[in-house]
């Protein structure tokens, strides 16, 4: 089953991919494509949005503290901000697992308990991926597009989700009561541990922490939309919304690095009739340029603080 999902997900992430190029190959005015990369302007509301981007990881950091504390094990959110940040780059590897991994690895080196890794982990993407619908549903609506922009297909999906990640995100706090199952044994205490999970105000916390990177995020990208001249059609809500639910969509079809290609193509489909063809894969290209420098600028930053952390635990 799981060599089937695998097949099918990378059949769909190269369709998307390919939907893409073919789009992009059609509409892409090089001209205009010159123009918009020769442009200080654009170069600079790059930049600042990838900053903002790249603020995920502090951000990520202090929910994934926020996890941690419910489970008794208190970490600074700088250390796991920079271990956050040593794996990013590792996301571009093929296979969509040497990021996890790394993180993983960088975290147990740490001292940080295998079950408290995969149980906060596994939360982290609960809710992350909740937010991610919410966010974007929410701004998709306050646009004025609604769900008549999207595909069937995407909005099955988004409806499917939803429906399940209620249930999980409205489970999450009501799932401490398993603790009393500890005593039953090593199997069901292993389950008892891992399925020990925040409670109502650490669920919160996390949730609008995560809601809250999508937001910061669309404002950068709002800014490049302006920078190219396309505020009237990609407008704050347009394009958070487009971001938001993009990365849900290429979560949910893994099989290519970071998602190169496959968010595109979703992005793309999501934005059409927000602006001219040619101006909308442009814009798509330069989201995924500032994607790939919030990225870099991460990987510095964990880099820096490691360094950081290191002279000041040796001048202890």
């Amino acid at each position: 089953m799981r060599r089937h999902w695998r097949i099918a997900a990378g059949i769909l992430a190269l369709a998307l991919t390919v939907y893409f190029l073919v789009v992009a190959s059609r509409t892409l005015d090089p001209a205009l494509l010159r123009q918009a990369f020769s442009s200080f302007g654009v170069w600079l509301a790059v930049c600042i949005a990838a900053v903002l981007y790249a603020f995920i990881v502090p951000v990520t950091g202090w929910a994934w503290s926020v996890l941690l504390r419910v489970r008794s094990e208190c970490w600074s959110p700088s250390v796991l901000s920079m271990t956050i940040g040593l794996s990013q780059l590792a996301k571009y590897i093929p296979g969509n697992i040497a990021q996890h991994a790394a993180r993983a690895a960088i975290a147990m080196r740490q001292g940080m308990a295998t079950t408290s890794l995969v149980a906060t982990v596994a939360q982290e993407t609960v809710l992350a991926i909740t937010a991610s619908v919410v966010v974007g549903v929410l701004a998709l609506l306050a646009s004025g597009r609604g769900l008549a922009s999207l595909g069937p297909d995407h909005v099955l999906v988004l409806t499917v989700s939803m429906g399940a990640l209620c249930i999980a995100v409205l489970l999450l706090p009501g799932s401490r009561s398993l603790r009393r199952f500890r005593r039953s044994g090593k199997v069901a205490g292993l389950l008892a541990a891992l399925a020990t999970l925040p409670g109502w105000r650490a669920t919160g916390k996390a949730f609008s922490a995560y809601a809250f990177n999508y937001l910061l995020i669309g404002v950068g990208l709002w800014g490049v939309s302006i920078a190219l001249g396309e505020s009237t059609g990609l407008t704050y809500l347009v394009v958070t919304s487009a971001f938001a639910l993009s990365w849900l969509l290429g979560f949910m079809t893994p099989g290519s690095p970071a998602g190169l290609g496959a968010r595109e193509g979703i992005m793309l489909m999501l934005l059409q009739g927000a602006a001219d063809s040619e101006r909308l894969v442009v814009f798509v290209l330069l989201a995924r340029v500032v994607t790939m420098v919030g990225d870099a600028f991460c990987f510095v930053g964990a880099v820096l603080l490691q360094a950081r952390i290191r002279r000041a635990e040796a001048s202890r």
